[in-house]
Parts: C-alpha cells; structure tokens; sequence
C-alpha cells in the first residue's frame, strides 16, 4: 500500500509528501497537510504478527511515558493497528552528535526510567534477559534462523565460528547467573533514537521498550555500533548507572562478551541480506573478513582475553582501534 492510499484510508488532507525515512523495522514519512501542520506516519514493516507486536508495544509504551509525565517522547496522533501505523506529531530536530550534552540526556532518561520501575507494572522487554542463559538461548535461535534464512557457503563458516565462541564462553563461565537489578529499558538506546528539538533531546522508537536487566541496557548500550562517544564519556555513564540503579560494573566481564556474540549474529544477518547469490568464493572470504560481524566476534576475542574491568570500553571504541 503506498502512501496515497494510506491518506486516503487515514482521511488526511495531505498537500505534501515531504520525506521518507527509511529504517530497518520501519519507515517514517514526513507529511504537510493542507493546515500547514507537519506529521510523520511510522509504518511498521515485517510479517503481520511481528507488525502488530511492534506496534502494540510502542503505542503502550508512549501512552504509559506521557501518562507518567515524561514529555520529550513522541505525541501519538492516531494509532491504526489495521494499517500498521502511528500517526504522530512530527518533531523537528536531528540525530545528536555523541557528545557530554547528548550523554547527559541519556543518563537522565535512565534514571527516570529506573524511578518508575520502582512503582509501576509493564511488560517484559523484546528481547529481554534476566539470565545469562536467556542470552544463550537467543543466541542460538538466531544461529538456527541464519541457517534456515541464507544458503550462501559462508553461513556454514559462520555459524560454527558463533557456536566455538559461545562453547568458550561456556567452558570460562561456566554457570548461569541471574542479571540483576531490573529497569524499564528502551531497548535500543542511543543517538541513532533521538532527535536534537531546539534545546532539549527528544526520544523515539519504542516498539522493544519494557523490563529489563541492568546487565543488558548497559551492555547493548556499549556495543550498538552508532553509539560513538569518548571513553570519558562512557565511564560517566558506567559510573552513574552503577551509582543510581545499584549495578556493577564488575559484571561486564561476564555479560559483554556473550552479549557480544549475540550482536555478532545480528550483525551476520544484516549485511548477509546484502550479499546476492552469484557471490564467488573468494568475494565471500573478503565479506567475512571484513563484515561488522567478525568484528563483533573479535571483540568477544578482546573482552576475553583482557584482565582489568577499567580495560572494558565500547565496541565503536575498539573498532577504531583496529
């Protein structure tokens, strides 16, 4: 369906299609209507039950933000669930630099999360893990999914690269310890969803957002490959996540590198949907060798191998260093 037609079906009275982003579970279009108001129309994509989650989440996780009086989210418009898609008021403003200014707001917007968590009932996250066997888990159903999805000869390669380091991992950490404490998670926090309005940053996307541990908002946070801040900058963040929601920093040594082989199997799908089928031998050798993934599993490498917590920064930081 393309946007005319979803106009027609919303009954707006565009005058302008004005821009179209695009994103890897949505897109967003920026509209003008004959009001001179501006909207953006996020259009969930996916398979229909995958649509309706997202966009379930998302819709309760906005309404239950503003209801709490957190104001620099997104204003819901319309919600047709039939249509897969919010309508929201557009927000005019640009993805932030990684700077001090942009930490700050990020830190800040923990910490109002955690003072909700204290006295509120919400879901579980998407993707959400209380044990480090929950990551494992996931780890391997991701694994199985890249077996069935892509036929390239490389996939054998590296399914059994993801499933040597995750029987390391095993064999270092041989237990199953709980992530504690819980905290209300965006679940894919950072710059790539925020928007600098005026002044002040605004937040969006919150189609995974719900309970999650500690452990894995710090550690997806340290390893999403757009979060590109100073190492000064990510040791405020480290220290004020420990002082204020009572987390150890100690317990990366633990949760980084698994949760890296995880963010290593995300990254193989992603650029794997970019090969095509008549790939020779020798250009899928060169994909590995340089896809995002294989750093990914270079860093579990590093985490591995390396003693002391302080040692411990983020993924974009290592890879800079290669």
């Amino acid at each position: 369906m393309d946007f005319d037609q979803i106009s027609q079906k919303l009954k707006l009275e565009v005058s302008e299609k004005i821009l179209m982003i695009k994103g890897g579970n949505s897109s967003v279009v920026k509209a003008k209507l004959k009001d001179d108001s501006i909207i953006a129309v996020k259009i969930y994509k996916g398979e229909t039950a995958r649509i309706q989650r997202m966009l379930a989440r998302e819709l309760s996780a906005v309404s239950f933000l503003t209801s709490n009086g957190l104001l620099n989210v997104p204003e819901i418009l319309e919600a047709r669930s039939d249509l897969g898609l919010i309508v929201y008021k557009w927000i005019d403003g640009e993805s932030p630099d990684s700077n001090a200014k942009c930490m700050d707001a990020i830190i800040t917007m923990c910490l109002e999360l955690a003072k909700l968590s204290k006295d509120c009932e919400f879901d579980s996250a998407v993707d959400a893990a209380f044990l480090i066997e929950d990551i494992k888990l996931q780890i391997l159903d991701r694994i199985t999914q890249l077996r069935i999805e892509f036929k390239f000869k490389i996939v054998k390669t590296i399914c059994a690269l993801l499933e040597d380091k995750l029987r390391n991992y095993q064999s270092i950490f041989d237990r199953n310890e709980k992530l504690l404490p819980f905290t209300l998670n965006i679940s894919d926090l950072g710059t790539h969803n925020m928007l600098l309005s005026g002044n002040s940053f605004k937040f969006v996307d919150f189609e995974f957002f719900g309970f999650d541990s500690v452990d894995k908002m710090v550690g997806d946070f340290l390893l999403h490959p757009r979060n590109l801040f100073q190492k000064n900058e990510i040791l405020t963040f480290k220290e004020s996540i420990s002082n204020n929601l009572t987390w150890e920093p100690e317990n990366l040594k633990f949760t980084l590198p698994i949760l890296s082989l995880k963010w290593a199997t995300i990254a193989f799908k992603r650029e794997l949907r970019n090969l095509t089928q008549d790939c020779s031998d020798e250009n899928l050798q060169i994909f590995l060798d340089e896809s995002s993934g294989m750093r990914y599993l270079d860093y579990y490498d590093h985490l591995i191998s390396i003693n002391a917590i302080d040692s411990i920064s983020s993924f974009s930081l290592f890879t800079a260093k290669i």
